[in-house]
């Protein structure tokens, strides 16, 4: 488990020692972060990514042993814009991080890094998807195929996906969505790709979209009721769904009836 502290300049991890126990001493703490707000880890937990708000860069970390991280990033993502959201594919090889453009949302990107060797990643985005409107929440699938990308300023998100058999992303997105509510921090995306959900900070509901049998996205169902949902988490599996609220202080998970 890992968790940003944003005013303090670092990240933690935990490791869970049991079933249900974790060890509340960090395993790795991360420093001299700068406003850390997006953090994201691998399913396999070999890589730590951290954006850097106001440091407009990305860290990637890297497991050195069962407890142990090396203390230097392997990577730096340099000459970001206010990068407030970041996701990785399961195994680490790519990475996706969304440009906020700051507090008046002017960013227009969400960059793609790909990782050439166990501790290398290409410095070059492999991929970047322009056009967005202040690029605030993004959620990429196990396999690093697709990720989806909610613009804040204009109340939208787009899903892009790579070309069958290759590593190149196509340029327009295979999916958008134009009726958003204010989502900045809340995207997350199943394993397969298949479900996803974006938080509506303003509208204060959830959007679940779901792949159908004609093969494109679909709104499958919205979670009333919650107050100014901010994070959202679907397991991998998409048994459940947990998103978290800023006025009431609370978290809330849901069961879900997928096939």
């Amino acid at each position: 488990m890992a968790i940003s502290n944003y005013v303090g300049g670092t990240a933690n991890v935990y490791q869970r020692t049991g079933q249900n126990t974790f060890n509340p001493v960090p395993i790795f703490v991360a420093n001299r972060l700068v406003n850390p707000l997006g953090i994201y880890m691998s399913s396999n937990g070999e890589y730590l990514a951290v954006a850097n708000y106001f440091g407009n860069t990305a860290n990637v970390y890297q497991r050195t042993g069962p407890s142990t991280f090396n203390p230097l990033p392997i990577f730096v993502a340099n000459n970001l814009d206010n990068p407030s959201s970041i996701s990785m594919s399961s195994d680490g090889t790519y990475l996706v991080v969304a440009n906020s453009g700051g507090a008046n949302y002017s960013g227009t990107t969400a960059n793609v890094y790909q990782r050439t060797g166990p501790s290398t990643f290409n410095s070059v985005p492999i991929f970047v998807a322009d056009n967005l409107s202040g690029p605030t929440a993004v959620a990429m699938s196990s396999d690093g195929s697709r990720f989806v990308v909610s613009s804040f300023k204009s109340n939208t998100a787009a899903v892009y996906q790579m070309s069958s058999g290759t590593n190149i992303f196509n340029p327009t997105p295979v999916y958008t969505i134009s009726d958003l509510k204010g989502v900045r921090t809340g995207a997350s995306m199943s394993s397969d790709g298949s479900t996803f959900v974006l938080s509506n900070r303003a509208s204060v509901t959830a959007n679940v979209y779901q792949l159908n049998q004609a093969g494109t996205y679909g709104l499958f169902n919205t979670i009333d009721g919650l107050s100014e949902p901010a994070d959202v988490s679907i397991s991998g599996d998409k048994s459940f769904i947990a998103i978290s609220n800023i006025i009431t202080g609370t978290a809330n998970v849901y069961v879900c009836p997928f096939s």
